[in-house]
């Protein structure tokens, strides 16, 4: 069972992960990573999805432990 809290935290990084703000100022900073258009390529969708479960673990181990 998902928390609320977590459902809501994980929503958030999903918009900022999915921002143009993240994808031109984060990942075209790594070559290969945005394409024609600042469109991520398979490489910045893999890092993006790596980044989007780290992030998500995290939130929900700092729930568990009633920090956030």
């Amino acid at each position: 069972k998902i928390p609320f809290k977590q459902l809501i935290i994980i929503f958030i990084i999903y918009i900022f992960i999915s921002s143009d703000v993240f994808i031109k100022r984060i990942l075209n900073n790594i070559d290969g990573a945005v394409g024609y258009n600042n469109s991520p390529t398979t490489k910045g969708t893999v890092i993006t999805g790596v980044l989007l479960v780290l992030l998500v673990a995290i939130s929900g181990i700092l729930i568990d432990r009633d920090i956030i």
